[in-house]
């Protein structure tokens, strides 16, 4: 019996001055027992190290910078743009 494919997952982390927590929150998600393929943070006019810390981390992981729109201008934006069956935040 052939197991089922599992579903291309994209996640989507919109983030405002986050960058004292992003690489323990992309730690998090990049040891997750399911993969995501594509993972989209979506820098929301920072004004810290926040895409920085980022862009450390290299494929799978995606920054998106955007001028402050708030976080639901930031989750919309990162689901426009993350590849994925299923979209988790």
């Amino acid at each position: 019996m052939q197991a089922e494919p599992r579903p291309h997952i994209g996640i989507v982390i919109p983030a405002y001055n986050a960058g004292r927590w992003l690489e323990q929150a992309l730690e998090s998600v990049l040891t997750q027992s399911v993969q995501p393929g594509d993972i989209v943070v979506v820098d929301d006019g920072s004004t810290d190290d926040t895409a920085a810390v980022a862009e450390r981390f290299g494929p799978p992981v995606r920054v998106v910078r955007q001028a402050n729109a708030g976080i639901g201008a930031s989750r919309n934006h990162g689901v426009a743009l993350v590849d994925g069956e299923m979209v988790g935040f």
